[in-house]
């Protein structure tokens, strides 16, 4: 058994491309990633499964069909079910860990 400790701070700082999602562990049958986001991405959905993001620096913003707009502050997060159309963005830039299904 194999026992994974992860540095959230120095990970994040190693982390210099937008967008890119780097994979830091696995739970079970889920990965565990982080991201660093900023200006907004397209409205799409995840049929996979649920998805939980976890603020760690600035603010995530989610827009829904709807128009509807939740905001995520650092130290929040927010679980978005699966096949739930969503567009995320961050005018400021976003620090974010990612939970989903491997």
């Amino acid at each position: 058994m194999t026992v994974t400790k992860i540095n959230i701070k120095s990970t994040l700082d190693s982390i210099s491309e937008l967008w890119k999602l780097k994979e830091v562990g696995r739970v079970n049958n889920h990965r565990l990633q982080m991201i660093k986001l900023k200006g907004e991405f397209e409205m799409h959905k995840h049929d996979e499964g649920d998805k939980l993001f976890y603020v760690l620096e600035g603010t995530l913003f989610l827009e829904f069909p709807t128009k509807e707009v939740e905001e995520i502050k650092e130290g929040e997060c927010v679980i978005v079910p699966k096949s739930l159309e969503q567009k995320p963005f961050s005018p400021d830039g976003v620090s974010l860990l990612i939970l989903e299904l491997a």
